[in-house]
């Protein structure tokens, strides 16, 4: 509107444009001090009538004493700021007549309890009703298509939502995560709990009832063929889903904080879930179709009920924090399908106590079981290379841990804090053993570093506080703190003839009691050198002495008292040198004889 004339009628100023024989309400220099103004239709200036057709930016900004305003079907626009920190006014009826309402229109109007909304208002702009923090309930016309940036932002007194159409709502495009939170929709002045998807819907939008939490229940039609992201997310009243077998999509936290949702039943129509779909749900099992391939991140994050998942064997990857923190879960499948488990995908499944990791497996991610305070026993894949960071931190149950042939590094905190696990068994070939890999195990009671591994990091055994035995190769380097705080060492076996380069003084370890082996031409060497020569006896390493091998609490037999097998389980009759496997435990053939 082209503005013109500058005009006083009746105590309300008017903008005028005299070729358009309108007038649009404006600022009054004083400031409006009236409790309640009635805006006119029109008005009459010198003889003229004047059709009033908007409300100018800033018309009744901070006008606090204005409690009440009536505006004409004759308005269509309401400018920036129109009301902005009119902190008086308790309701406002915007007529259909109104096409648009500018930014900021009743931003901070903090004494506004309810607000109605005309057909004739297609977008609800930025920030519209923003930190109006005593608004409680708002009727919305049905041309609304869209939504601006943060309008009920800190409204969080909004429980009621009225419409008047539930299609048209489902026509609004939510651009924010959600409209409200925790919020009542009512149709017609009715609330609604179970809802009924209208035939005509197709599919159910992004955020379109996220923050319902007055909805119990959902009927879907056979029609739906998607569910998209966040539809129902903070849906706290939802109790169970039954989605139809038409759905071939479940949208990224379409689900997500419904802690009411006990049980869903997805079809093999479905082919996609995405991630964070039933973050914090209070599912009690899942049963996931044969049509999914992959299960996203967070999909099913902290459902603290969740005592049971299945897995299908069509499913060859889970992603991050798929089931984390998922305290109930005591029962999850892996089948041989699944290649990779990325990042902390179990972690804090605190119910869970075992768990078979198939051969498929080549990846898993760090602190993939971290936290897994009850998990007693493990097996990994052959095919694994990595022990990656944190893979098993905090399992504090853990007694027993095979380790494939084929792992070549472990890396950081990868047991550490594992209390319960007395020995382990690094193989051969391993390359690498990283920062506080075995740190605060102290149930640890001995250590065999293959001949494999080329130097030791800082505070790989730190916290041992079990740990007697060690037992390393000929290696070149000890980090910084690697032997703290093994309180119970009594025996150090190092093969190395030059002595190791250390920064690690064994702090906490009292040497001072204990006994190093070493070879018999390096006695010397060592007793001029610390720490070593602190240990309370430096004495010649012998024949008899234990090995480098990798091998932990080899045990050596009659061979006539068992059958022998090679480490791949196969029988051996006639067997000469090496480690073969005896009634289940490690031996060492020296020769054709035991």
């Amino acid at each position: 509107m082209a503005k013109g004339e500058n005009i006083e009628v009746n105590g309300i100023y008017y903008n005028l444009v005299e070729k358009a024989k309108a007038a649009e309400v404006t600022v009054n220099p004083e400031g409006y001090h009236y409790e309640s103004i009635i805006v006119p239709e029109s008005i009459e200036y010198e003889g003229v009538t004047y059709t009033v057709e908007a409300i100018s930016d800033y018309a009744f900004a901070n006008c606090n004493n204005i409690k009440t305003i009536s505006i004409p079907n004759t308005i269509t626009h309401i400018g920036t700021g129109a009301f902005q920190s009119s902190r008086g006014l308790t309701d406002i009826v915007i007529p259909n007549s109104v096409k648009d309402i500018g930014i900021y229109a009743f931003f901070e109007c903090k004494g506004l309890k309810s607000a109605t909304i005309g057909n004739g208002v297609s977008l609800l702009s930025d920030y519209l009703f923003s930190r109006c923090d005593n608004l409680e309930s708002i009727s919305l016309g049905n041309g609304i298509l869209n939504i601006g940036r943060d309008v009920f932002y800190r409204c969080d007194n909004l429980k009621s939502v009225y419409i008047s159409d539930l299609e048209s709502w489902f026509n609004i495009d939510f651009k924010d995560y959600a409209l409200f939170s925790d919020y009542h929709l009512f149709l017609n002045g009715v609330e609604i709990k179970e809802l009924v998807i209208p035939t005509s819907i197709k599919l159910i939008p992004d955020n379109v009832f996220s923050g319902c939490s007055g909805l119990t229940s959902i009927i879907f039609h056979d029609n739906i063929t998607s569910i998209e992201s966040g539809a129902f997310r903070d849906c706290y009243g939802l109790t169970s889903i039954n989605i139809p077998s038409s759905v071939t999509s479940i949208g990224s936290g379409a689900f997500l904080n419904c802690s009411g949702l006990t049980s869903i039943n997805i079809p093999n129509s479905v082919t996609s879930i995405g991630r964070n779909a039933f973050q914090n749900c209070g599912l009690t099992s899942i049963d996931i179709p044969n049509s999914i391939t992959s299960i996203e991140s967070y999909t099913f994050k902290n459902c603290n009920n969740l005592v049971k998942a299945t897995i299908p064997n069509s499913v060859t990857y889970i992603g991050e924090s798929a089931f984390s923190d998922c305290s109930s879960l005591q029962t999850v499948n892996l089948p041989n399908s699944i290649n990779e488990i990325w990042e902390c995908a179990f972690q804090n499944c605190s119910s869970l106590t075992t768990i078979d990791i198939p051969n498929s497996i080549s990846l898993l991610r760090h602190g993939v079981f971290w936290g897994c305070v009850n998990l007693q026993s493990v097996t990994l894949p052959n095919n694994l290379v990595s022990i990656n960071e944190s893979l098993f931190e905090g399992c504090r149950n853990l007694a027993s841990i095979t380790i494939p042939q084929s792992i070549r590094y472990i890396w950081n905190s990868a047991f550490r804090g594992c209390e319960s696990l007395v020995s382990v068994t690094l193989p051969d070939g391993i390359e690498e053993i990283h920062q506080h890999a075995f740190s605060g195990c102290s149930g640890l009671l001995s250590i065999s570093i293959p001949e494999s591994v080329g130097y030791i990091r800082s505070y790989v055994f730190n916290n041992c506080s079990s740990l007697n035995t060690i037992i390393i190769p000929e290696i070149s380097i000890i980090e910084n703190g690697a032997f703290d705080n093994c309180k119970e060492l009594t025996d150090f076996y190092c093969y190395s003839h030059n002595v190791p380069t250390t920064w690690c003084d064994f702090s906490g370890s009292f040497i001072e009691y204990a006994t190093l082996h070493v070879p018999e031409t390096s006695i010397e060497k060592y007793k001029n050198v610390e720490p070593w020569r602190r240990f309370k006896n430096i004495v010649a390493l012998t024949e008899k002495d234990p090995k480098p091998t990798g091998i932990m609490a080899v045990e050596v037999v009659d061979k006539e008292n068992g059958i022998i097998y090679d480490l791949s389980g196969c029988r051996v009759d006639q067997p000469s040198k090496g480690i073969f496997i005896m009634r289940g435990k490690k031996i060492v053939m020296k020769s054709n004889h035991l």
